[in-house]
């Protein structure tokens, strides 16, 4: 057997910048944020006006959570399937 070295890793810096995110991804977030704006406002009304067990929350929260959760990938989704239109269409 040969004496073998390890290899090093040579990574390259990626930049990334806002210029790079499509018009979409700006609308996607606020809505994104939105609804968990709503889901924190109600939580904590709920929290203010009835003091209740963690539960509730649970689902209250939650599901706006997991809607703004959805949201996201559904928004990678129809992303990633129009940039294969435009690309089949060329």
């Amino acid at each position: 057997m040969k004496n073998h070295k390890p290899r090093k890793l040579r990574l390259s810096p990626v930049e990334i910048s806002p210029s790079s995110a499509a018009p979409i991804d700006h609308l996607a977030l606020l809505v994104i944020g939105f609804i968990c704006l709503i889901g924190l406002v109600l939580a904590w009304r709920i929290q203010v006006s009835y003091s209740p067990p963690v539960w509730v929350h649970l689902f209250i929260a939650l599901p706006t959570v997991l809607l703004a959760c959805l949201l996201r990938l559904l928004n990678g989704w129809l992303k990633s399937d129009t940039k294969a239109l435009v690309i089949n269409r060329k």
